[in-house]
């Protein structure tokens, strides 16, 4: 948190770039967020981070669901990231496009990364759940420990934090070799 904050700080102020995150989805519940036009400001309105505020009502009653049932929802972080230059990152073994993927599924509960279109992570639950041993005989497995029935909301500055990292190394790369003599 502390180097995404960092970094928010020098792409914002060397070279423009904003990042801004917020949670789109949790469970069924979906927002109708303007990517052009959402601010941090409506993010940060709701404890939920949805800046919808429809949503985020509805997102909040169904996590409070989940925690009565002590079950756990997945659902989707969106995250922009707005004026990143042309050209930032390596075209083959440092694609951005693959470290921002390496850098968000190395987040706690992170289960895909997409670019463009989303998909739904999934939390460890507290209720029992039916499985096998590995001789293959029934078993039946209980989580132990704290639990979040939606890890969502907490999870959107984790994953602005880790795009900013990501973004303000691959920007002092370029601005290293930019500034390297032939």
């Amino acid at each position: 948190m502390a180097a995404g904050a960092i970094a928010r700080r020098l792409l914002a102020d060397c070279a423009g770039i904003e990042v801004l995150g917020w949670v789109s989805r949790i469970h069924d519940v979906v927002a109708d967020v303007d990517t052009g036009a959402v601010t941090r400001s409506k993010v940060e309105a709701d404890a939920t981070r949805c800046p919808d505020p429809v949503a985020a009502t509805a997102m909040a009653e169904a996590i409070s669901a989940a925690r009565s049932d002590g079950d756990s929802l997945g659902g989707i972080v969106t995250c922009v990231a707005r004026n990143v230059p042309v050209g930032l990152g390596a075209p083959v073994f440092d694609r951005l496009e693959a470290d921002l993927a390496k850098g968000m599924l190395s987040l706690p509960a992170a289960k895909g990364f997409d670019v463009g279109s989303g998909s739904i992570p999934l939390a460890t639950i507290a209720s029992s759940q039916d499985t096998v041993t590995v001789d293959n005989v029934a078993a039946s497995l209980e989580a132990r420990g704290r639990h979040d029935p939606c890890v969502l909301p907490r999870a959107v500055p984790m994953v602005e934090a880790m795009a900013l990292v990501v973004l303000a190394d691959h920007w002092l790369r370029q601005r290293a070799v930019d500034v390297l003599p032939n």
